[in-house]
């Protein structure tokens, strides 16, 4: 069989050396073709070359047999190659209709016709959406689906998934599955990053390893297990990834009492002790990122109390939120996070300046050993100070955001999926210091659709289901099994849904699972 992409000797070269070096692979039509590689491997790099928003310094691409010799974007599409960046790429003031078919160039239609043609394609894919909703009302794992849907309503040939389900539970994933199938009965070839690697045994025809730059290996799916992937990812052999040291909670450092924020919270109460980590998972839509930003700050209370330490505090604001010792870490780092034309050096220390305030301004050395310390513990890399964010793979990102949050040295860490599309040595990392700082007193709520995780790391599981307490488990309770029964229990009984909340793929009875 003729290949549909042809990729010879591909080599991109920056002042530091190799960024892609010398590579060779080949996609066949309606095949998927699997990609993978730690973070910064180079597997986005290779990406962005064979999708023309960068141009190769050696080798050569051949589509349908064809050289591509011009190393553009509108070239690449014109071939047929669409590429669906990690960072979706969508436009928050408009429509879901509108970012699927006016912002893809596939036609002028009416406002009517084209919530007619949206709702028929979601209709197809099994997607659970509003068509008219704002995307910038909807969570991120919805916006991901919104972008997945959009490759249905682009002409191409070959489609390129850069970490398209990284935020999205086994229900939702299951639908991008049936979109990916779709195209593959259409004979079109399709490149799916991800860092799951049981996803990628589960969908791909072949796996391609990228480590430092180079491709390592190429193997049928069907041919390889989790750990010789870890082990050619890698380098070397996988190491515990769960490495968190029970201990016992102290004294209730937080209270929450019948907290309630519409559409989706109703009547939450918990509480966290000190030296604790509280895991709390839930479906997509329980409302697992909605109690996150109540507790920052970042979202209005409609009734309930919150109490520090035995005292009843109002948090209106994230700058309250801050003075009294929580610190958030959102899930989407891009949109909420990251300044990413600014320095490693402001990203990292934006929040906690005042520390390092003296009478004759900001303590400079302090300031960078600080950073070059954080920096050094986290395997932030490359590491340079002076470097924009934006220049950093997605792992690097995610790692800056929780440097940042322990600089600020708080008393309650708010994690919401903090290792979302990160490889598996860069959760070690994060894991190892996530225990380091609990051992050391601090106290932390892990938000985390992924079941292992929160099986791994938490002292104590609390399950949402549709914006209720559905159950707690200690450590020892804890197993994949139980905290699925509580997490689709409500979902088995009918349920009205609150003006404005759109659906999701989850809301199916039947078909909520995790990620995991």
């Amino acid at each position: 069989m003729i290949p549909l992409l042809e990729v010879r000797n591909l080599t991109r070269r920056y002042s530091g050396g190799f960024l892609i070096s010398r590579v060779n692979m080949t996609v066949l039509p309606g095949e998927v073709h699997a990609v993978v590689g730690e973070n910064g491997s180079g597997k986005s790099a290779l990406m962005k070359l064979l999708s023309g928003f960068e141009h190769a310094d050696a080798g050569q691409i051949l589509f349908e047999g064809r050289e591509l010799t011009t190393s553009s974007i509108g070239a690449a599409r014109r071939a047929g190659i669409v590429y669906q960046h990690q960072d979706l790429q969508l436009f928050e003031n408009l429509s879901v209709a509108e970012n699927i078919f006016f912002a893809t160039g596939t036609g002028r239609y009416s406002h009517l016709q084209t919530l007619i043609k949206c709702q028929d394609l979601f209709s197809q894919t099994g997607i659970s959406l509003d068509p008219s909703l704002l995307l910038g009302t909807l969570g991120y794992a919805e916006k991901q689906l919104v972008a997945v849907a959009k490759t249905l309503a682009t002409p191409a040939k070959l489609f390129i998934f850069d970490e398209p389900t990284s935020a999205m539970s086994e229900a939702e994933r299951s639908v991008v599955f049936s979109i990916i199938a779709r195209l593959r009965q259409k004979k079109a070839g399709i490149i799916y990053i991800s860092h799951r690697l049981d996803d990628i045994q589960r969908i791909s025809d072949r796996v391609t390893v990228i480590h430092g730059g180079r491709r390592v290996a190429t193997s049928a799916a069907q041919h390889v297990d989790k750990s010789s992937l870890i082990h050619l990812m890698t380098g070397e052999n996988p190491r515990r990834r769960y490495p968190r040291t029970p201990g016992k909670a102290g004294k209730t450092i937080l209270t929450v009492k019948d907290l309630k924020s519409s559409p989706v919270l109703s009547s939450v109460s918990f509480s966290l002790g000190q030296g604790e980590i509280l895991g709390i998972t839930g479906l997509m839509g329980s409302g697992r990122t909605r109690l996150a930003h109540c507790l920052a700050g970042e979202h209005p209370l409609e009734g309930g109390h919150i109490f520090l330490s035995g005292k009843e505090e109002i948090i209106r604001d994230p700058a309250k939120a801050l003075s009294l010792g929580i610190a958030l870490v959102p899930e989407n780092r891009i949109e909420e996070a990251l300044f990413p034309y600014h320095s490693l050096s402001v990203n990292m220390s934006i929040s906690s300046l005042n520390r390092f305030r003296t009478l004759h301004g900001i303590d400079q050395n302090t300031l960078l050993d600080r950073i070059s310390s954080y920096t050094r513990r986290f395997s932030i890399r490359p590491g340079d100070p002076s470097d924009a964010v934006k220049l950093y793979s997605g792992g690097n990102q995610q790692k800056i955001i929780l440097a940042r949050a322990f600089m600020n040295r708080p008393k309650i860490f708010l994690l919401d999926e903090p290792t979302r599309g990160i490889d598996v040595a860069a959760k070690v990392d994060m894991y190892n210091a996530i225990d380091d700082l609990v051992s050391k007193g601090a106290s932390l709520i892990l938000f985390s659709s992924e079941i292992d995780e929160i099986l791994g790391m938490a002292d104590r599981t609390l399950v949402l289901s549709q914006g209720r307490i559905a159950g707690e488990l200690s450590r020892e309770e804890s197993t994949r099994e139980k905290i699925l029964d509580l997490a689709i229990a409500d979902h088995n009984m009918p349920q009205a849904r609150a003006s404005g909340e759109s659906a999701s793929p989850s809301d199916r009875p039947g078909q909520e699972e995790y990620r995991g």
